[in-house]
């Protein structure tokens, strides 16, 4: 596996890594949470480098519905929740979460 391999390349790229915790602690404070049921461990094979993952299932606190679902809401929060998916990763138990 070449997961330190992608962590590098992530970083390289000018992603923000952040700890399981900061992570937790932002979806928090933005109204949303990881399901856990939905949550499984893969192998990423897709980008150049092959590496161990975890896919990540956010859903909104207040109604459950997942945050890519057609009827949940697009507001401020939301938006930064996107920025923080696609800026930041987080590397814990060997594996890189999929935000």
């Amino acid at each position: 596996m070449d997961t330190q391999k992608e962590i590098e390349s992530m970083v390289n790229a000018g992603m923000t890594q952040l700890t399981k915790n900061d992570f937790l602690n932002e979806l928090n404070r933005l109204g949303y949470q990881v399901y856990k049921t939905n949550c499984f461990n893969y192998i990423n094979g897709s980008n150049e480098n092959t590496y161990k993952a975890k896919s990540i299932y956010i859903v909104e606190n207040d109604s459950g519905l997942s945050f890519a679902n057609i009827d949940a809401r697009r507001d401020d929060n939301f938006k930064a929740l996107q920025k923080m998916r696609f800026e930041c990763f987080v590397y814990d138990s060997g594996r890189i979460w999929e935000l």
